[in-house]
């Protein structure tokens, strides 16, 4: 029995997806000899405590940690300096000097709510017009669009026909990892999961990932070599970037 993504346990085990604090209701349906595996990315320590107790784990389970660390992303934190409802802050995104969408780098940008992923993309289009950008480059992505529009932006961002998709997590990982062609994520008003967690307290900023992109192609060769697998690069990259 394999769980991944297993931080959603706690997070969204509360009133969001009740059902998921319920996994270790499975551990008494299960044979003793059948092994259970959770895995995650983003488990801190209190994370993994209420994980052990949902999931109802030995203290003696084993535990395999690695290091996250990834030499192509750099992260950097930008105070917001203008009101959230202005949505001024992510002016950045379109870079002086702009004149097309090939001048801006690829980039999702993660909002809490659905208005405000549409209020964003309302605002980076009033931005771009006078600059002879098209409209079309500038899209929303969240749970309220249907599933053909959906599969549209993916392909869109995929031929690089959208160069900023401000989106919720409906986006999900999969189009993250798909999509080689993202050289920055922003996280506007702060992370999400703080909302949930008490203990921790993020201030007005936006967090802003940035792909390396000239160390990316070497990077990949790299874990795609020691996979036994070859890596060719988006023809893209060389055009793009490092801006941070």
């Amino acid at each position: 029995m394999i769980i991944d993504e297993a931080h959603c346990i706690s997070l969204w085990g509360g009133s969001f997806r009740p059902d998921y604090a319920k996994l270790g209701l499975l551990r008494g349906r299960f044979p003793k000899h059948v092994p259970f595996i959770v895995a995650s990315a983003t488990l801190p320590d209190h994370i993994l405590d209420d994980i052990r107790v949902k999931l109802r784990l030995s203290p003696n389970a084993w535990m395999v940690r690695i290091t996250n660390a990834r030499p192509n992303v750099a992260l950097s934190c930008r105070p917001m300096k203008h009101s959230e409802k202005s949505k001024a802050d992510l002016r950045f995104l379109i870079p002086p000097g702009a004149t097309k969408a090939e001048d801006i780098d690829i980039t999702l940008v993660y909002c809490n709510q659905r208005i405000k992923c549409e209020d964003a993309v309302d605002s980076l289009r009033l931005w771009a017009k006078p600059l002879g950008i098209p409209e079309s480059c500038i899209a929303f992505y969240h749970a309220k669009i249907s599933e053909k529009r959906k599969r549209e932006l993916e392909e869109m961002l995929r031929r690089g026909e959208i160069c900023i998709l401000v989106c919720t997590d409906a986006v999900g990982m999969v189009c993250i990892l798909e999509m080689k062609s993202v050289t920055c994520l922003t996280s506007f008003e702060g992370l999400r999961y703080a909302e949930h967690q008490a203990r921790y307290t993020v201030g007005t900023a936006a967090i802003i990932l940035c792909t390396r992109t000239e160390s990316w192609a070497s990077w990949a060769r790299l874990q795609y070599a020691r996979r036994g697998y070859s890596y060719c690069a988006p023809k893209h990259h060389h055009k793009r970037r490092y801006r941070c």
